[in-house]
């Protein structure tokens, strides 16, 4: 594993140098703030949206998925589930609610387990979810543990998602402020 990291890390390095040449020479009394790059796309006004992407599950493109660092669950509702085509013969049996946020219970359908791809082809792994059926704006919701998985760090000012690829490489995944604020109004 620190083999991993310290691949990550040497590639990191290699960019901040290749950056480091790359930028104009600043005098050191130009105190003038230059935007970060990361915030690129992002409107600023009212900046407070959560981290919504578009990922594929089991070769199907899913948009309005809630990464949420605070879940412990990977959900994925059941409107979904139903349109993705897989058989409900590889769904599991789950007895017993899913209490959320204030207390409140949500029936479950069962778990499944689903390929799920990050990135433009870059991270695949499968994933178990539980099959919530419930109203919500979302489609699915990535958990704490799946970007424990990934590596991923993200940044909700930034509105990205970034992790390491095994090659070496960094990905980065922005978010969809659009759908973030729609499906907020919807919710």
């Amino acid at each position: 594993m620190s083999r991993f990291w310290n691949e990550v890390r040497q590639a990191e390095q290699k960019r901040d140098k290749h950056e480091a040449h790359t930028k104009p020479n600043m005098h050191k009394s130009d105190k003038r703030h230059k935007p970060n790059k990361d915030f690129k796309g992002i409107n600023p006004v009212n900046q407070d949206d959560l981290v919504v992407v578009s990922i594929v599950i089991e070769n199907f493109k899913v948009s309005r998925v809630l990464i949420d660092q605070g879940s412990s669950t990977g959900i994925l509702y059941w409107k979904t589930f139903q349109r993705l085509e897989a058989s409900p013969n590889t769904v599991h049996l789950y007895v017993g609610p899913l209490l959320v946020f204030a207390g409140e219970r949500v029936e479950t359908r069962g778990y499944i387990d689903l390929m799920t791809t990050f990135g433009k082809l870059s991270r695949s792994f499968t994933i178990t979810y539980l099959l919530v059926d419930a109203n919500t704006s979302y489609f699915s919701l990535i958990s704490r543990k799946t970007l424990n998985e990934l590596g991923a760090i993200v940044s909700t000012p930034h509105l990205k998602m970034k992790f390491p690829t095994l090659t070496g490489g960094i990905v980065t995944i922005k978010a969809d402020q659009k759908q973030a604020r729609r499906a907020m109004h919807k919710a």
